[in-house]
């Protein structure tokens, strides 16, 4: 095929070449049961028309293992580019194969398992030290962590009655990442006045009360809660965290319970969308994903955000026990975002308590029932959308005024 510019070389894969057995097709089982059953007739009956039938279908079989024996020499690699592309946008792959004998090569098909689905890529024969190059789209569709390989050699004859193939280990990964949708940056620590005051515990200045927690030795005495201290019987401190710190949590509520399979994704683009708009002023992002297998992921290839929030898989469980352990268990400070599809009441409740902790703490709610809105809800900030865009334009509307 044409290529505009010269496309980089795939690179070879070394020690690939897996020789399978050789694959009987329905076809040729059943010739080979009327080559039986002819010979034995024409031998039994004396039709000598029946053995010539026979001979024929014992011709043709043979045939076809002299194609699939023949083991090709060639060279099998692939590039693709880009290696991380947002749902919806375009990634191609490159295919070249070179062959590597001293004959001409026949047509032979290459396939290349992308995801869980083969993708036979035809090629056509090769001179001696012959170069195909053959170019295919990926998908991307969708998100998600989308592993490509390995690569077939595949060689049938002409009847389709045998198949063998070859296997060439190019195994890689493309990254699919959640659309994400622009969104303005709510300032982590500040408090959003909706109705009024959230907290009446604010201090002046950049200092915002957080938590009660056990005197140490050193802490300023200042500090110290006189009436918590008089009721517990031990000095409490008052602990704070700065409202200048732009630091924020994102959490992904993935329990199968609150979810459709539509509403997750949109729920998954929204957490992306939170977190690229915390990035791109310059604050750091803590993101948790509830029920996420960590070093497996890890070991999966995911470091960024995108990556792991692209792998994010909806659990089976419906106990909001998973999503409060990951809530009390994050690091406190700055602002806490929870995506998730229907919370419920009590659960919401649960996280509202998280406001000793975190300022101001915020719950994404897709809900393809309820349109979309925003309000404060005991003392949390709650926004609701059918969609991730249409939430995202509530939340947009929430930070201008």
């Amino acid at each position: 095929m044409n290529l505009r510019k010269k496309a980089p070389s795939p690179a070879p894969t070394t020690g690939s070449h897996n020789m399978r057995s050789l694959q009987v097709t329905p076809v040729a089982w059943v010739l080979a049961g009327s080559v039986t059953v002819a010979d034995a007739a024409g031998a039994a009956l004396g039709y000598p028309q029946l053995l010539v039938v026979a001979a024929a279908g014992l011709l043709l079989l043979v045939s076809a293992i002299g194609f699939v024996v023949w083991r090709p020499r060639v060279r099998v690699g692939r590039t693709f580019h880009p290696k991380t592309v947002t749902a919806g946008e375009a990634a191609v792959a490159l295919l070249e194969v070179t062959n590597e004998s001293r004959w001409p090569s026949a047509p032979l098909t290459v396939v290349d398992r992308l995801g869980p689905v083969d993708v036979p890529l035809p090629v056509r024969a090769l001179a001696p030290g012959g170069s195909a190059l053959v170019r295919y789209p990926l998908p991307t569709q969708r998100r998600g962590r989308i592993p490509l390989g390995p690569l077939r050699v595949v060689r049938s004859d002409p009847f389709g009655l045998l198949a063998a193939q070859q296997d060439h280990r190019a195994r890689e990964v493309l990254w699919v990442h959640p659309r994400t949708w622009p969104m303005s940056v709510l300032p982590a620590g500040v408090v959003v006045d909706l109705e009024g005051p959230i907290s009446e515990t604010a201090l002046q200045g950049s200092l915002t009360f957080s938590s009660l927690r056990e005197y140490v030795a050193g802490d300023d005495r200042r500090q110290i809660h006189w009436r918590s201290s008089a009721r517990l019987g031990t000095l409490m401190v008052r602990q704070h965290v700065d409202t200048n710190e732009p630091r924020a949590t994102v959490v992904l509520d993935t329990r199968a319970g609150a979810w459709t399979d539509d509403s997750f994704e949109a729920g998954v683009e929204v957490a992306a969308s939170v977190a690229r708009a915390l990035a791109m002023e310059g604050h750091p992002v803590l993101l948790h994903v509830v029920g996420e297998p960590a070093p497996s992921v890890r070991e999966d290839g995911a470091h960024s955000v995108a990556d792991r929030l692209a792998a994010a898989e909806r659990l089976p469980a419906s106990d909001p026990v998973a999503l409060l352990s990951v809530l009390e268990q994050s690091v406190e400070g700055g602002s806490l975002v929870v995506v998730s599809g229907r919370l419920e009441a009590s659960v919401e409740a649960r996280v509202g308590a998280q406001r000793r902790r975190f300022a101001p703490v915020t719950v994404c709610n897709i809900d393809p029932d309820r349109p979309a809105g925003c309000h404060r809800r005991g003392g949390i900030i709650v926004v609701l959308g059918p969609t991730a865009p249409a939430l995202v334009e509530a939340w947009n509307r929430m930070v201008r005024r």
